[in-house]
Order: structure tokens, then C-alpha cells, then sequence
């Protein structure tokens, strides 16, 4: 791509709880989009996690530390005021399948309202990566399945740790 062609800064959050290939996919599409992309780790009031927003940072940055544009930073606010905060006007949300639009939508929505230079832009994810999901990944861990097609070996690793605590 084209560097007059990027994007300045584009920011893309989630809970990463844990982080997946699916979501590593994602920043490997779009991070050239961007001279810089920022992997936001986020907290939800709707969501109970099994890391803590620490450990799902430290996570990100390690399975990201070869993308030479791509940060990974953490917040427990809205992703919205971070984004105004920073001065992001892009971001990246992926889509696994259609049942995630209309939440996308809203949020976007919403989003675009509370920052109205805010453009959220929403990627599906590839064939084969619309089926991990963290619910899924915590399922097989519980049970001792095969996770290696699904996280990279370090949170692989993470999650028996984890499991061994529990």
C-alpha cells in the first residue's frame, strides 16, 4: 500500500479475553491501513473475564510485538472517550458473523454521535476465523481440548495456567 494512501491512527478495542488468531488476524489485515493502529484491551460491566485486564494487555503486546505499527494500550472507560482523548477518528471492529451486526451498529451509532469525526469501520473476519470466540476457547480449555488452531502457544499456555488457579 501506498504510504500517502494510510490512515493516520486507527484504533481497534475489544476485551481480548484472551486474544485469538482471529483477532490477530484482523490487526494483520488492517495494521497496513494505518501508520498507526492502536490494539485497545477494554473492560465491559457486561462481561466476566477470565484475565485481568493487565494480563489480557500483557498478552496482546507479546502475540503483537512484531507488528512495527501496532501498540497495544488498555482502558476501562468508554472506547469512545479514549478515542477522542487520543485524537483517533478510525476504528477497526470485526465481525464474526451477521448476528453481530445490529450490536456493532449501535454502538457504532452511538459512537459517531458522542465523537462525531468517529468513523467505525467493521471487517469480517476470514474463512476459518468466524468460528473462535473466547466462550468457545474457555469451553475447550475446561474440557482439556486441542487449542493450538485457535490462540498462539504463549496464552495457550496462559489459559492452563489460569485453569490450574481456578
Amino acid at each position: 500500500m501506498n504510504s500517502d494512501k494510510k490512515l493516520c491512527h486507527g484504533l481497534y478495542p475489544g476485551s481480548f479475553d484472551p486474544i485469538t488468531y482471529g483477532h490477530i488476524d484482523i490487526v494483520r489485515r488492517f495494521a497496513p491501513f494505518f501508520n498507526k493502529l492502536t490494539v485497545l484491551t477494554a473492560s465491559s460491566i457486561h462481561k466476566t473475564y477470565w484475565f485481568s485486564l493487565e494480563e489480557r494487555t500483557q498478552m496482546a503486546r507479546e502475540v503483537l510485538k512484531d507488528f512495527s505499527n501496532v501498540t497495544v494500550d488498555s482502558h476501562t472507560g468508554l472506547t469512545v472517550d479514549y478515542a477522542r482523548q487520543k485524537g483517533i477518528v478510525a476504528i477497526i471492529r470485526g465481525l464474526r458473523s451477521t448476528s453481530d451486526f445490529p450490536y456493532e451498529r449501535d454502538i457504532a451509532i452511538n459512537n459517531k454521535k458522542m465523537y462525531p469525526a468517529l468513523e467505525t469501520f467493521l471487517v469480517f473476519s476470514e474463512t476459518g476465523q468466524e468460528v473462535i470466540s473466547a466462550k468457545l476457547i474457555k469451553e475447550i480449555a475446561t474440557h482439556g481440548g486441542n487449542l493450538a488452531d485457535l490462540v498462539p502457544a504463549q496464552v495457550q499456555q496462559k489459559i492452563e495456567d489460569k485453569l490450574k488457579n481456578m
